[in-house]
């Protein structure tokens, strides 16, 4: 019997992937649906010739949306307050939430698969007892992380012991037997983009939010002098502030210059004669202005520019909320300090204090501590059983055929 395969929504940088998906599932006899998609992508799933398995809602009927768990809570807080897209009322929320639960019974969907787990669609199926499957990029450069229940700490591996991490199996096993291919699609104009945009608005937000970036950092733009790194140093990657790993898996701190304040003070309060070095995350979508702390941080390096890959090799610890650059400093064997809720805190090298009061004495800890071994099991359970090669905007048909495998796998 022929397997119902439905696509949340997605930007259409991750257009080309969904589609990749969907076509060879069909090729295999399944049926494909995309749920409500956003004007952009449906001109493109209309343009490559999907406009027939395309799930508009049309019905304004609400329903209650049951928040019967904090994650539920956070999904409804970010699609109102946070979403960089669209912001919209519970009035439209419970809208879209009774469509979502009408359309996965009226097409008898058997599972949605997800980019992020940030979607009413998420609260939907859990309600109807559909399954899920949740992409987001992994921790290691080109990867892919995939898992049943969502990403990051709201993963099923948050929360693992060390054992449990390196003895889990991939959701892509058993692989498929069928054939897989990767294929090629015609990409929207700059035209149709606009015409297609239904929030002309944040086109313009946008636009000048890019400006602002630009003029923030000086015109012209000129790549940051070399510096030289002190010679012992903790390392603070900032993450964006508007990410929801930062807003929703973050506790104790809240934004970056929390970050910042906590850091450095745990720093200056300890025997050490060590330096911070704090870089900014080159992503961050609104321009952040961190002048006024600037001026009182005389044992402080600021970077936009510099090679993340050295600063973790040359740092004698690195601070982190739930940074990818966390892992990437454990896979390199630099111990870390994790203030958030991580998928990888329970890596050996990883201190998690549980309170802000606690962090002083994880930095102790984390530089002293004589780490003897990095135990690269760990490291290659994720690389190897969590995370699959490649990315939303670079990958190949071998990543195609673990995610459908995947997908497969998990229809119950």
């Amino acid at each position: 019997m022929a397997a119902k395969v439905a696509f949340d929504d997605v930007s259409l940088g991750k257009a080309n992937l969904w589609t990749n998906l969907a076509d060879n599932i069909t090729d295999h006899g399944n049926d494909i649906y995309f749920i409500n998609p956003n004007t952009v992508f449906r001109k493109f799933l209309e343009k490559n010739n999907f406009e027939e398995s395309i799930i508009e809602f049309s019905d304004n009927t609400m329903r209650d949306i049951p928040v019967s768990n904090v994650h539920n809570y956070d999904i409804i807080d970010h699609e109102m307050n946070h979403s960089q897209t669209e912001r919209k009322s519970l009035k439209d929320l419970e809208v879209e939430y009774n469509n979502y639960c009408n359309c996965l019974d009226k097409f008898d969907i058997d599972i949605v698969i997800f980019w992020n787990d940030m979607s009413i669609g998420k609260i939907a199926c859990e309600a109807e007892g559909v399954s899920t499957l949740f992409l987001e990029n992994g921790y290691l450069n080109d990867t892919i992380q995939i898992d049943r229940q969502g990403v990051n700490s709201n993963s099923s591996v948050f929360g693992c012991s060390f054992e449990e991490i390196i003895s889990r199996d991939p959701l892509w096993k058993p692989m498929t037997d069928e054939p897989i291919k990767k294929k090629k699609y015609e990409e929207l104009t700059n035209v149709e983009k606009l015409k297609g945009h239904n929030n002309s608005l944040s086109i313009v937000e946008n636009i000048v939010n890019k400006t602002k970036n630009v003029l923030s950092k000086g015109l012209p733009i000129k790549k940051e002098l070399k510096h030289d790194l002190p010679s012992r140093f903790v390392f603070l990657p900032l993450q964006v502030n508007s990410d929801t790993q930062v807003l929703y898996n973050s506790p104790y701190v809240k934004n970056m210059k929390r970050l910042y304040s906590v850091v450095l003070s745990s720093l200056n309060s300890s025997e050490f004669n060590m330096e911070l070095v704090v870089k900014e995350h080159p992503a961050e979508i609104k321009p952040q202005s961190y002048s006024s702390i600037k001026k009182h941080s005389d044992n402080v390096l600021w970077l936009k520019e510099y090679d993340i890959n050295t600063l973790i090799e040359q740092a004698d610890l690195v601070v982190t909320i739930n940074s990818s650059v966390g892992f990437q400093s454990l896979a390199k064997g630099t111990p870390i300090v994790v203030i958030g809720e991580a998928m990888y805190s329970s890596h050996p090298n990883a201190r998690n204090p549980d309170e802000l009061q606690a962090v002083q004495d994880a930095m102790y800890d984390g530089i002293t501590s004589n780490y003897g071994f990095t135990p690269d099991n760990y490291i290659n359970a994720f690389r190897n059983n969590i995370f699959i090669e490649g990315s939303f905007n670079n990958f190949y048909a071998l990543t195609l055929k673990k995610i459908i495998s995947a997908i497969y796998n998990s229809i119950e």
